[in-house]
């Protein structure tokens, strides 16, 4: 499942969104495996036919990571490919 979708200046991205209630275990973004993104590139590809568009895609990841009662959200941008 793909949980953001957004168009942004003619690049279509795709986000993933990971949430923790500690670092404890390391960075929400360390859980976003291989497989996840092959999930993603495939969920994204079938966006794109289904919708017949054609958009420069990006795929980014937003953290929250909750400690002492304080959130901090990290934005990672991931380059632009080309699904279609």
């Amino acid at each position: 499942m793909i949980d953001i979708i957004a168009l942004n200046k003619n690049i279509l991205v795709i986000v993933e969104v990971k949430a923790r209630s500690d670092s404890i275990f390391g960075n929400p973004e360390d859980a976003v495996s291989s497989k996840k993104i092959k999930l993603l590139v495939l969920a994204a590809d079938d966006f794109i036919q289904t919708k017949e568009l054609n958009f420069d895609v990006r795929f980014d990841v937003i953290t929250y990571v909750v400690e002492k009662q304080k959130w901090t959200q990290n934005h990672i941008e991931k380059h632009s490919i080309l699904l279609n």
